[in-house]
């Protein structure tokens, strides 16, 4: 018996070797020939070559996805996990043009295919999920399952596309706000900070979602990690919505995150203090004199929050500052702010 390669193995050798000196030669009718062939090894080859194509050319091989979508149906495991590398590539830059092939991808997510096959198929779906949530919509089940048993990879990877579904079906992410409660507290910063981030998508159509869970959050605004402090902070501005007097013995924390090294953070920081002074304005004076700091933060929500809240507050302190916004500020919100806290200062 012949030990040498499958005439085919060798044709993809060749292609690789041609591409290396000239990626303009790449012929996707030629790759999706050799996608027939008898020779799993050919298969996976090709499918290699499209995979590296895709990360560079996208373009280039975009026409192959009705294809690929077929080769999910009934191919080897290790050809279908190929394909979903592909997918996964071309997804990266048109998620539109992968979306059609969401359930055969979603198929995918098994416990049985091991951590390969269903870590390449969630990062399919999250991709997917960021222009066509609807699409991926339908798989939140399935990523549930994966969430409670899979590796912190793939765990990361599922999130992602659960936050980018919740902005627009927050209904079907919801049955899910138990277990990101719990991985707020994983030692993995990046779970926390998707976590949170989830929560926070939820909880910007369902206030009540984290009330449970307020000084587990509140604990966190003081975490190393900046993005952790950020989503944190969002989150508790969404839950403060109908909720403020559970939050408002934490109002020296967010007074400190005004001073905090990430423009993000301080913004979310006014939010939570604009709804606090609007219900609790005592507790909230001592921010009187930061708020007059931020009024000159180049993020305009961040200067417009500060007029709210220094307008609940009556801060006559701030009056000449606000004087100055409302005749120098570039932004007409920011402007229309300050002039509504100089009427409630008089």
């Amino acid at each position: 018996m012949s030990n040498d390669p499958h005439p085919d193995v060798t044709r993809v050798e060749n292609m690789r070797t041609h591409l290396k000196f000239d990626p303009s030669v790449f012929d996707l009718e030629i790759a999706l020939q050799v996608l027939s062939s008898p020779s799993v090894d050919a298969r996976v080859d090709i499918l290699q070559l499209l995979a590296d194509v895709s990360s560079s050319n996208p373009w280039d091989v975009i026409e192959a996805v009705p294809t690929l979508e077929i080769l999910l149906e009934d191919e080897p495991v290790i050809v279908r996990t190929t394909v979903l590398k592909v997918l996964a590539e071309l997804a990266d830059s048109y998620p539109g043009a992968v979306a059609p092939a969401t359930q055969s991808i979603a198929r995918h997510l098994d416990l049985h295919l091991g951590d390969d096959t269903n870590g390449v198929a969630v990062k399919c779906l999250a991709r997917i999920a960021s222009e066509c949530p609807d699409q991926v919509a339908e798989t939140v089940p399935k990523l549930a399952v994966l969430l409670d048993t899979a590796d912190s990879q793939v765990q990361r990877n599922i999130i992602i596309a659960l936050v980018r579904v919740a902005r627009t079906h927050p209904e079907e992410v919801k049955p899910l706000v138990p277990t990101f409660s719990d991985l707020i507290n994983s030692d993995d910063d990046e779970l926390t900070i998707g976590a949170t981030a989830a929560l926070g998508a939820v909880a910007a159509s369902y206030p009540n979602v984290g009330r449970d869970i307020i000084p587990n959050l509140t604990a966190l605004l003081d975490d190393e990690n900046n993005r952790v402090r950020n989503n944190v902070a969002a989150l508790l501005s969404e839950i403060s919505q109908n909720h403020h007097e559970e939050i408002v013995g934490e109002t020296p924390r967010f007074i400190q995150l005004l001073e905090d090294d990430d423009p993000q953070v301080r913004y979310n920081a006014t939010s939570v203090l604009a709804r606090l002074a609007k219900h609790h304005p005592e507790a909230v004076r001592p921010a009187v004199g930061p708020l007059i700091s931020v009024l000159g933060e180049e993020f305009e929500y961040t200067r417009s929050n500060a007029c709210w809240a220094l307008g609940y507050l009556k801060a006559n302190a701030a009056r000449s500052h606000l004087e100055s916004v409302v005749e120098h500020d570039s932004s007409a919100e920011v402007r229309a702010g300050a002039t509504w806290a100089l009427k409630q200062v008089e």
